[in-house]
């Protein structure tokens, strides 16, 4: 007998891995044709090179003073291992750029795929999407940058991938996530607002909807929710604990900071010129807008049937995960804004992942119309 629910938690199952790591491949490379060497050789894409190229020659870094995220892991060890068996920055910064933008592409195929037939579909308008926007939005740029928060946002978008695939998370598993979690807060704080944030406003919204709707409870295990909710917790705890002893020993600057309505005055002139394509950039804010109000009609008014399946719906992701996508596309933006962060065009890379993110959700929400489960 078919279980009408595989698909909806499952569709990352079909089509197979290796096509869309072809598809998420050829993405990269058509980004890294367009990008130019000026993007990928400034003074702050060079921090995590100069580090890497340092520690190869047993120089000590007593006198460096580093980011205000140090970038640590895995931004650095992955700039280490390409760079270390080549020798060449010009090369290695390359490759490193390939393979971070590849992997934000993959798992925004798979993350965002709908079920059954429709994945398709989703492709035939992610492929091209995304190349006329790697061509001509700019800060679709950041994704081959080491040092730009862009392994923050794999990692969020992956956490949030096997939060929904794995409904039973065993005991291992849940420790290798919070490891994971622990050591990318050491390294990138704004994983929290990212990751942690989301996932906790999420668990407590779940807990609370365990108590009100018995057949919510029966579907939602709290042993699922207490395992998320240590990675989350002890995660965070531990990553802050290790950034104290990162501070502690290591020259870390500031982060800089302007006034809250500075910083407003700054967003909004920067989200009226649009970031180098207003036409572009406005339809994608329009998408983000929209998607958002989607996931929040779903997590507030969706019925039971419709999370089952046996209800129409262009939305296809359960209560938990339509929770994490909405919190983490508008919660970077919100602290960017909030604590004074957000100071020209190039603070951007804060939230540029929401956008990014955004637009996936949007094409899949397309590609489900037609034919929706």
């Amino acid at each position: 007998m078919h279980d009408s629910t595989s698909t909806r938690h499952y569709p990352e199952k079909n089509p197979a891995f290796l096509s869309d790591l072809l598809l998420a491949a050829l993405l990269s490379i058509i980004g890294l044709i367009c990008i130019p060497d000026s993007a990928l050789f400034q003074s702050d894409v060079l921090y995590i090179p100069s580090i890497v190229e340092d520690l190869s020659r047993s120089v000590s870094l007593s006198g460096w003073s580093f980011s205000p995220a140090p970038y640590f892991f895995p931004d650095m060890l992955l700039y280490a291992m390409v760079y270390l068996p080549i020798g060449d920055h010009s090369i290695a910064i390359r490759i490193y750029g390939f393979i971070q933008a590849a992997l934000v592409f993959l798992i925004l195929i798979r993350m965002f795929s709908p079920p059954g037939r429709r994945a398709p579909i989703y492709r035939l308008l992610f492929i091209p999407v995304t190349s006329v926007l790697l061509i001509y939005q700019d800060f679709y740029a950041l994704l081959y940058l080491p040092g730009m928060h862009c392994m923050a946002l794999f990692s969020t978008l992956f956490l949030f991938y096997r939060l929904r695939r794995e409904e039973n998370i065993t005991s291992d598993r849940s420790w290798l996530y919070l490891a994971l979690t622990a050591l990318i807060i050491a390294s990138d704080r704004i994983f929290i607002a990212y990751f942690v944030l989301p996932l906790s406003i999420s668990i407590l919204l779940a807990l609370r909807l365990r108590k009100r709707n018995p057949e919510y409870a029966a579907r939602v295990p709290s042993q699922r929710l207490a395992h998320w909710a240590r990675v989350a917790g002890f995660g965070s705890l531990a990553g802050l604990g290790l950034f104290a002893i990162i501070r502690a020993v290591l020259t870390l600057e500031r982060p800089a900071r302007i006034g809250i309505l500075d910083s407003g005055r700054a967003m909004v002139h920067d989200l009226s010129t649009g970031f180098s394509a207003p036409i572009l950039f406005w339809i994608q804010l329009g998408g983000l807008l929209l998607y958002g109000a989607l996931l929040l009609q779903r997590l507030l008014f969706a019925s039971e049937k419709e999370f089952r399946g046996e209800r129409p719906s262009i939305l296809f992701f359960g209560r938990i995960s339509s929770s994490n996508i909405l919190l983490f596309l508008f919660i970077p933006i919100v602290l960017a804004l909030l604590s004074g962060g957000y100071i020209d065009a190039y603070s951007i890379r804060y939230f540029a992942g929401s956008i990014i993110a955004s637009n996936a959700g949007i094409l899949a929400a397309i590609s489900n119309l037609s034919r929706r489960p």
